[in-house]
């Protein structure tokens, strides 16, 4: 996972780790006169097991990661990044109460980190100190258990929330794979509660989610089991799933990655551009990243159209990033180029335009990292 840490001179932290003892990098972003891209690599903080997602604070050089191995119990480590940019520090390190951690969200304005456990199939919130914002103890967690239905997806087979988006300051919409579902929860200082839930069409596998940044109640959801992005408006307080558009050009015949995926194609990430205009997804298995124009009809109404789909610089893509300017996308791939037996990953830098949704082909920058995977 990768995070911006400054504005005209970007900086970024990629933590990742997959199956081994993780790492946290910062990177410089530097540009010459002839507007030609590098990243440096500026210092390295190693980490526990499996870091597997990290949530900057809006206002403070700190970075929340969070790791732990796929089944056990779950771990937030503060990460603190100084002043100059310089270095990075472990500072503190705390438990999540529950099992298989996959992503963590900060809600900033009620200082409250929320945890996805995909294994034991809860959502937990962690107060953050007032002073330091380092994470306390779990203040809340609200089980999903209850609110599954048996599927025949072998991936299905519980509740399996995996992706936390924060609506508003008093609004969570959690992305379970396992119960095929979308859950709003209620987010307040005391805690989280159920509020509703919807389900998505069958073996559709949400994954992640992402909102319309001037379009109030429209969100787009990435389903990994089938390989499709869903977009959803509210009416009456009510989501509704209103279409459903393929992530990837690829043809159903080509093998799976992987011996335990269960299609030639996992999709990841899903990221909608700063204006609102572009989304863009990650598909693993295709090695692909696939943009769409967010369309506008005289109605108001929203919906995707593909653009084009372009090589990801690696293998088994797992996250992106616009970058502020949209002129940029950085992508995150699991593999350095050919898939295993290499064991490292890579970070490619693609220049974007805002205006056309085109996309250079060649990465303009792209680094190696000797870790398997980035999340």
């Amino acid at each position: 996972r990768q995070e911006y840490m400054g504005d005209e001179i970007q900086e970024m932290l990629v933590c990742s780790g997959w199956g081994c003892a993780g790492k946290a990098v910062l990177f410089s972003e530097e540009r010459t006169a002839d507007n030609t891209i590098s990243f440096n690599e500026k210092c390295v903080l190693e980490m526990g097991w499996n870091p597997m997602y990290c949530v900057k604070h809006p206002n403070e050089n700190l970075v929340y990661a969070i790791h732990g191995t796929a089944s056990g119990d779950g771990q937030i480590s503060a990460i603190t990044i100084d002043a100059n940019l310089q270095s990075i520090t472990s500072a503190q390190q705390v438990a999540t109460g529950g099992k298989g951690v996959c992503h963590i969200t900060l809600n900033a304005a009620l200082g409250m980190l929320l945890i996805c456990h995909y294994e034991s199939g809860d959502v937990a919130a962690v107060a953050i100190d007032k002073s330091n914002h380092f994470p306390r103890d779990v203040c809340s967690t609200v089980s999903l258990t209850k609110y599954y239905s048996e599927s025949t997806h072998p991936r299905q087979d519980a509740a399996h929330p995996h992706h936390a988006l924060i609506v508003n300051d008093n609004t969570v919409l959690i992305t379970d794979l396992g119960s095929n579902i979308l859950v709003l929860l209620d987010c307040t200082e005391q805690g989280l509660q159920y509020r509703t839930h919807v389900c998505l069409h069958k073996h559709a596998g949400p994954r992640h989610t992402t909102a319309h940044p001037s379009h109030p109640g429209t969100f787009f959801t990435v389903n990994e089991l089938d390989s499709t992005v869903s977009v959803l408006t509210t009416s009456d307080a009510t989501l509704n799933e209103v279409q459903v558009i393929s992530s990837t050009n690829l043809p159903t015949t080509a093998p799976p990655p992987f011996p335990f995926y269960t299609h030639n194609n996992h999709p990841a990430a899903i990221i909608i551009s700063p204006s609102g205009s572009w989304l863009a997804v990650t598909n693993r298995g295709a090695d692909t990243i696939g943009i769409f124009q967010i369309q506008q009809s005289a109605g108001g109404s929203v919906e995707l159209g593909p653009v084009r789909e372009f090589p990801s610089g690696g293998g088994i893509p797992w996250t992106a990033s616009f970058s502020s300017d949209e002129q940029l996308i950085t992508v995150t791939n699991q593999y350095n180029g050919n898939r295993p037996p290499e064991q490292s990953g890579n970070v490619s830098v693609f220049e974007f335009s805002s205006k056309t949704g085109q996309v250079n082909a060649v990465p303009v920058f792209t680094t190696a990292i000797t870790l398997c995977m980035f999340s």
